[in-house]
């Protein structure tokens, strides 16, 4: 990544298949700046996937399908960009327990521990 500051990150709401022993599941989330898009999974440090200045102004914000396969980014000039994903580059569909995973790691992340 460039040494621009990041201006949102964006977490994908779906979980997918992970090829590493180190979690039974990927995360995907974007980071964005203002000319760039990076994408990142929590097993590695460095970006699966990028696009650079792909609009004339500022990049603003970005969001996810709920199926992980579509990022939008939209910018000060307006546009909006679609970015898209196949099963090759997300290592597989999203999990059909997305939801359930996700839930039960917020009721444990929200659950005081036992005294």
């Amino acid at each position: 990544m460039n040494d621009q500051e990041v201006i949102a990150i964006s977490v994908c709401p779906s979980l997918f298949p992970s090829n590493s022993s180190a979690a039974p599941y990927r995360m995907i989330f974007s980071l964005i700046t203002k000319t760039s898009l990076f994408f990142y999974d929590q097993l590695s440090l460095e970006p699966f996937a990028y696009a650079r200045r792909i609009h004339l102004l500022s990049l603003t914000d970005g969001c996810w399908s709920h199926d992980g396969r579509i990022f939008v980014a939209s910018s000060e000039d307006g546009y909006l960009t679609f970015v898209t994903f196949n099963d090759q580059c997300l290592g597989g569909a999203c999990l059909t327990d997305s939801d359930k995973i996700l839930d039960e790691m917020m009721n444990n992340a929200l659950t005081p521990p036992a005294p």
